[in-house]
């Protein structure tokens, strides 16, 4: 029993942080942070702060943008406030993911659905450039587990798949204003 209700925990971390993981670019930078369970990460992209926000809150084009992501539906909400729920190609793993976005300035996000004991929330924040050519993107991103499936998943495992997702994620917005 107990082994049966790992199996989607497992497969929930793995899917809320591994992807393959991209050549870095420049700029792009990963750490971790000061806050437990959190992963941190930057880069700097050729677009304005609204152009970044119209891609990532694109949620029926997230195929085209996240390399990890199959899957998406729509179930409520608009750009702002949306509820998603969407496939990981690589596990074939379905999750939601609340949004409570900031237009042009933050995606924030809360996993609604998922296996149980499986938590996890992050931010990307963007901001503009002095000469309005570019947009930093600041991302956090927390995972951890509760209960008794936290046992069998370490804190130093999470860390290191929190720093690949988020090295896949801020390397795709890369790769896309690049163009």
């Amino acid at each position: 029993m107990l082994r049966s209700a790992l199996i989607p925990l497992l497969l929930l971390a793995l899917l809320l942080v591994s992807a393959p993981s991209p050549a870095a670019g420049p700029g792009l930078r990963v750490f971790a942070s000061k806050q437990e369970h959190t992963t941190e990460g930057s880069v700097e992209v050729k677009a304005s702060p609204a152009e970044v926000y119209a891609a990532a809150t694109d949620y029926a084009r997230w195929q085209r943008l996240l390399s990890d992501v199959g899957d998406v539906k729509l179930l409520s909400g608009g750009r702002k406030d949306a509820l998603v729920r969407f496939t990981s190609r690589a596990l074939d793993l379905t999750v939601s993911v609340r949004f409570s976005n900031l237009e042009n300035r933050a995606i924030r996000f809360v996993l609604a659905d998922g296996p149980p004991g499986g938590r996890c929330h992050g931010e990307f924040v963007l901001k503009q450039s002095d000469d309005g050519t570019r947009t930093r993107v600041t991302a956090k991103l927390t995972t951890y587990v509760v209960g008794p499936l936290s046992v069998f998943v370490s804190n130093t495992t999470l860390r290191e798949q929190r720093e690949a997702k988020l090295r896949a994620d801020l390397g795709d917005l890369a790769r896309r204003f690049s163009k």
